[in-house]
């Protein structure tokens, strides 16, 4: 798959939940890497640091220009460089094993250029024996594959039994080894270079004068072996030699640890250069045009058919393996065939005019059906009032949602920032429905009709007057829910979903359940008014305006433990972070608090910011009577960047418990109207939802949607109407619900649940509100929205409305 974004930070959450699997990413060129940075940026190179945790992930990134352009053939490897978190001007004392072992603990990440085959084994060998866990990162140039002396002896892989045989520096082991003292020039390079610089040097003959040590490992920088190989040339000037210029590669990184490890050095002939490989040291290997990256796979299967018998490859492809196999080397192997010249004419048919027709051809015949050919007499008028009616019914389905009341605030305007003329009796989106019903008279109303079967709103009546089925039709597709299916195309789906709607008071909601939804909503708006007044000048990003997530998110959590569910993961941005942690996962009041006071819990407390937090916490789960594990996934600032961790996180806790149904473990994943709608990351995501090797068997998603991003209103922001359209690409219910109406919501939400343990699909719910403050609480929204924050000042919070009605209702 291309979506390398989504892929990277599936595979990182898979190595979080598992990190005693080997998890290998790889991209396959460099600029594949380049939507993925923001993965790197904020989670792998940083992870440790901000939420004390640590990381097994391997990337394994291609390296080195390979004629193919520097920006899609290297990942960059100065990138990852200049996140290296070791100090070049502190020089550990590297004696044993265990102060090597402790060097690799001490940094964020280990950065190495395997350049032989045993040593990428050790590495890797290595990464997983070490008692701690660090991201990995191999830099693997793909035409270091190409080359005859790119081999290791089959002791070389199994001797030794250390975690630390992986060999940080490779000496020289030449004629320059056997006679030091008459080497004039040592060079210290990373990578394929090497290569090319071995085959210049046999072409000078220069191999008593010139050393070539590498370096396999750059972070953590091995600075007792770098010191040893300098003390072992007494007389040779140190060069430091890559293919990339000095503003990229190793360069930047390499010379101040150079410079530490070599200030001792008192010899005079001591010039650390670096020095561009000129081209023609250039390995033969690149004379070839068709020995690239992209044709190694297509070689191989060559030689695999030339082993077998050569007749079955082109005569060039003979002529080549057969000069290979006699010793030449790989750019002076290759010879073209002779080119002869064609005798054979083809025949080429005559065209064939266009109104040119068999006279055989059988005429086009009408054949008319039974219902056509049987003479009955049938009242026409009133075929065509069911007809009228089905229409209706299919306007109702899929428009319907489309003039349900889903906001809060009743601001048909508030997307414009000013306000605009609307005509509420009639707006533009009730054309589609109320042109149908316009052809329906007056006495038609009053007229009884038997139910399609495109509906359910019958329940178990056969038959209903016409304005009692309108009723039904809106009080189901009109109200505060607004059910998007039209684009679903799976008819088992779009059947289910209409019978959770449209069954007589399938909806309501029992009494219990309703008081239970209050005593949410009161513990998800008092803990921010409380937040607010205790810390007014410190940002938390409050859920004020859409506190009813909270009971909404608990309500799927119920539905999901009563059928299964031991682990719920969920994955969210800040928005509403800090009252999930408290009212969902049940974390201490006094570890949010202290967040608040910056007060460190331990020593050596790894910091982020408050609503960046995650937790892992085991909570009695009333519904289902039992006990389960609800994991909220740190996330740094970038949005949406959290959606594939979390999916990774619930695979590996899937294949954890051996869960292959996907009813253990659930995930759920929370959305800003603004991310979900402009992030790359959640197409990607959506994309990978329903792929084999990806699939969670579902995942629950809840959009917070405020009805703006930063300053910006929806109008401006996204072209479609919904901020959920990009999860259209699946085939998949979305269900559109007003934030100050709990019991919708709610029903919602269990429909959800309901749908993820039915079809194990993904499934949307967009939970529509608004937000009472600005971005941050010590941002003034006013002056960018002053109409719609006017709105906003005169409308009570949903805890005051619901309770109204409950009181109401007794």
């Amino acid at each position: 798959s291309l979506c390398e974004y989504a892929i990277l930070g599936f595979e990182l959450g898979y190595s979080m939940t598992n990190p005693n699997v080997l998890v290998l990413w790889e991209a396959q060129f460099g600029d594949f890497l380049d939507t993925g940075q923001v993965v790197v940026d904020t989670y792998i190179s940083s992870s440790e640091v901000k939420w004390d945790r640590q990381l097994s992930i391997v990337l394994l990134l291609p390296h080195g220009l390979e004629g193919q352009g520097p920006e899609h053939s290297s990942a960059r490897m100065e990138r990852f460089l200049q996140m290296c978190d070791d100090d070049p001007d502190d020089m550990p004392c590297l004696k044993n094993e265990t102060s090597i072992v402790n060097q690799l603990r001490e940094v964020n990440w280990i950065v190495a250029v395997p350049t032989t085959p045993a040593n990428y084994f050790h590495i890797l060998r290595r990464h997983l024996k070490m008692p701690f866990r660090k991201p990995l990162i191999l830099f693997t140039p793909k035409q270091i594959l190409k080359t005859n002396r790119l081999r290791s002896s089959l002791n070389e892989m199994t001797e030794g039994t250390s975690a630390l045989h992986f060999k940080r520096v490779i000496p020289d082991n030449g004629a320059a080894s056997k006679s030091p003292k008459t080497v004039k020039r040592l060079i210290f390079c990373t990578g394929r270079v090497y290569y090319d610089l071995i085959f210049g040097r046999e072409e000078r003959k220069l191999q008593q004068y010139i050393a070539i040590t590498r370096i396999e490992q750059l972070c953590p920088f091995p600075y007792d072996l770098v010191q040893e190989q300098a003390l072992k040339y007494p007389n040779a000037e140190i060069c430091w030699t890559q293919e990339e210029h000095k503003n990229s590669g190793a360069w930047s990184y390499i010379y101040p640890r150079f410079s530490t490890a070599l200030q001792d050095n008192d010899r005079d002939k001591f010039a650390f250069n670096v020095l561009m490989l000129n081209k023609k040291y250039h390995s033969s290997l690149n004379e070839e045009s068709f020995m690239n990256s992209t044709s190694s796979s297509y070689m191989e299967e060559m030689f695999n058919l030339w082993l077998k018998d050569r007749t079955l490859v082109h005569a060039s492809w003979d002529s080549y393996f057969r000069r290979i196999l006699k010793g030449a080397l790989p750019g002076q192997a290759y010879q073209s065939p002779p080119t002869i010249k064609s005798t054979v004419q083809v025949a080429t048919m005559p065209p064939i005019s266009e109104t040119y027709v068999p006279s055989t051809s059988p005429k086009q015949q009408v054949v008319p059906t039974p219902q056509a050919s049987t003479k009955k007499n049938v009242d026409k008028g009133l075929i065509y009032k069911h007809q009228l009616l089905m229409s209706v019914i299919t306007a109702y389905q899929n428009r319907g949602h489309l003039v349900a009341k889903l906001d809060p605030l009743e601001f048909t305007y508030s997307y414009y920032g000013a306000k605009k003329p609307v005509n509420k009796l009639h707006p533009p989106e009730r054309i589609a429905i109320n042109s149908k019903i316009n052809e329906l008279t007056k006495d038609d109303f009053n007229t009884v009709f038997d139910i399609p079967h495109i509906t359910f709103i019958g329940g178990d009546q056969t038959s209903l007057p016409l304005h009692e089925i309108i009723q039904r039709l809106e009080n189901v597709y009109c109200k505060n829910i607004g059910v998007e299916m039209s684009h679903i195309e799976s008819d088992e789906i779009l059947e289910w979903i209409k019978k959770k709607f449209e069954l007589p008071n399938i909806t309501v909601i029992g009494k219990e359940r309703k008081k239970n939804t209050l005593e949410e909503l009161v513990a998800s708006e008092k803990l921010e008014e409380f937040l607010d007044r205790k810390w007014r000048t410190q940002p938390r990003f409050g859920l004020e305006g859409g506190e009813t997530l909270v009971p909404g998110i608990l309500q799927i959590i119920d539905s999901s433990a009563v059928s299964g569910a031991e682990c719920i993961i969920i994955g969210t941005s800040h928005r509403g972070r800090i009252n999930l942690l408290a009212n969902v996962c049940k974390q201490p009041l006094e570890l949010i608090f202290a967040e608040f006071f910056n007060t460190p819990i331990k020593e050596n407390n790894p910091y982020d910011v408050k609503y960046h937090l995650g937790s892992s916490t085991i909570v009695h789960n009333d519904a289902a009577n039992k006990l389960i594990n609800i994991v909220m996934q740190s996330n740094p600032s970038h949005l949406e960047i959290v959606n594939p961790l979390t999916a990774g996180r619930a695979r590996a806790e899937q294949k954890i418990r051996k869960d292959t149904d996907g009813n253990k473990v659930v995930s759920i994943i929370l959305h800003g109207d603004a991310g979900i709608s402009g992030e790359g990351i959640v197409y990607e995501s959506f994309n990978l939802a329903e792929l084999p090797c990806y699939s969670t068997s579902g995942t629950i998603h809840i959009v917070c949607n405020n009805q703006i991003g930063y300053t910006t209103f929806p109008h401006f922001g996204r072209s479609p109407k919904y901020c959920t359209a990009v999860a259209k690409i699946m085939d998949t219910a979305i269900f559109h619900v007003n934030n100050d109406v709990p019991d919708a919501v709610m029903y919602c939400c269990q429909v959800a649940a309901e749908f993820r343990n039915t079809f194990h699909k993904d499934v949307i719910v967009d939970i529509i509100g608004y937000r009472r403050r600005g971005h941050s609480e010590t941002d003034d929204p006013v002056p960018t929205a002053p109409v719609l924050y006017k709105e906003i000042s005169h409308t009570p919070n949903v805890m005051k409305k619901y309770s109204k009605k409950l009181i109401g209702e007794k």
